[in-house]
């Protein structure tokens, strides 16, 4: 009978409910998050930076014209024909790799915020998974401290009628109150985790805060998935450590001198000539030793930085791994009939008490043992969707509905 009660219970939902398919939720994610946004943005920005980069300097033009206003002093001409001046086209054209270290760099750059953009986005998933478990995992929570309490409430206040009528002792009738009390404070409690829970749930996904969304949760998969690749961190920590060689490289290359050739027409004394001209930098004040020697910096913080990535991926990878053993190892007698057995030896109890073979305190044991025991098991589903979730990003799976899925359900 109670869990007959408990299952219509979890079935119910409110009207305005907005219930997701699990490829729904997905799908919904990339729009409805600003951080998945701003990893676009990057990602955009960076892509056209490294479309810029192989774009060539643009050339200068110049004009000058002198003798204004003393031509004939100067040339012995009046103006015009005495104005002098030229008009030059001039390119820098740069030597030693700038250009190819440049492009290297840029594309690194946007390989990274591709790689970020993915981070994100894994992220993300994972979030939303551990939100929708935690947000059914406090409904159910709420549920049951709701029957618990409703139950415990109407045994007190047959204990206190019996004790008035001298049928029962106070001191068990204080006692059944005391429990319905505690029962009443823990349902308030539930409620307000799953209010919050709901909210954030809500807010992943793009709606208001005062929106209850619930995911559906099909059956699963096989629990592993298949074998492990890098994650987008890794790929990201790799990127940044090839664009601060190649940032290296564009450190050592402007060390060398780039050329500044001009060409143009020049008029001095009424005859115009064929202008030719190169300019080149003298590096007698700043050699770039500084600017090398930060770039040799930033490829050795890189280098680290891509070690402390691998390192932390395969420890957490390792971690979530071994976590998800043990939540199946534990979950295992969570399944086939567990829930009915339980609810067997709390009827017999209830039945032992109303025969009065059982003492009050057996059946307030049984009940919290009950209620606990089903608290424990929801708390154990969440916990195994969202490691599950976890293990699947750090393994570098691409996210799919089936993370969303119900833990007692599993298809192998």
């Amino acid at each position: 009978m109670l869990g007959t009660l408990t299952l219509a219970l979890l079935l119910f939902q409110p009207a305005d409910t907005v219930e997701l398919s699990s490829a729904e939720a997905l799908r919904r994610l990339p729009a409805a998050s600003p951080r998945v946004e701003a990893a676009g943005h990057r990602l955009r920005a960076d892509s056209a930076r490294a479309v810029q980069a192989r774009a060539w300097t643009n050339p200068v033009l110049s004009f000058a014209v002198e003798n204004v206003g003393a031509a004939e002093a100067i040339t012995g001409l009046p103006a015009p024909d005495g104005l002098e001046g030229q008009a030059l086209l001039g390119l820098e054209l740069p030597l030693g790799g700038d250009r190819g270290a440049g492009i290297r760099q840029a594309d690194a750059r946007a390989r990274a915020a591709s790689a970020d953009a993915g981070w994100v986005r894994g992220d993300v998933v994972v979030e939303a998974v551990g939100a929708s478990a935690s947000a059914e995992r406090d409904r159910r929570l709420a549920v049951l401290a709701a029957e618990e309490a409703s139950t415990l409430r109407i045994l007190a206040d047959a204990q206190s009628a019996q004790a008035a009528e001298g049928r029962s002792s106070e001191g068990e009738a204080a006692r059944i109150r005391l429990a319905a009390t505690l029962a009443e404070a823990r349902l308030a409690e539930a409620r307000g985790a799953e209010a919050v829970a709901s909210a954030e749930l809500a807010r992943i996904l793009g709606y208001g805060p005062t929106t209850l969304v619930r995911v559906a949760a099909g059956s699963c998969g096989p629990t592993r998935g298949p074998e492990p690749s890098l994650p987008p961190e890794v790929d990201a920590a790799r990127a940044r450590e090839e664009a601060a060689r190649a940032g290296l490289d564009l450190a050592r290359a402007s060390r060398i001198p780039d050329l500044q050739p001009s060409v143009g027409f020049r008029r001095a004394a009424g005859t115009e000539a064929l202008y030719v001209g190169l300019g080149l930098q003298l590096p007698l004040f700043n050699r770039r030793g500084g600017v090398t020697e930060a770039a040799s910096a930033e490829v050795a913080a890189a280098q680290a930085d891509l070690r402390a990535a691998v390192e932390a991926v395969e420890a957490r990878r390792s971690a979530a791994a071994r976590a998800l053993d043990a939540l199946d190892e534990a979950g295992a007698g969570f399944r086939a009939g567990w829930v009915e057995d339980l609810d067997r030896v709390v009827e017999a109890t209830e039945a032992r008490y109303e025969l009065g073979e059982g003492t009050l305190v057996e059946l307030l044991d049984g009940r919290r043992a009950r209620f606990e025991a089903l608290a424990s098991r929801e708390r154990w589903r969440a916990a195994w969707r969202t490691q599950r979730a976890l293990l699947l990003r750090l393994s570098g799976g691409e996210p799919a509905p089936d993370l969303f899925c119900d833990p007692l359900a599993l298809e192998n």
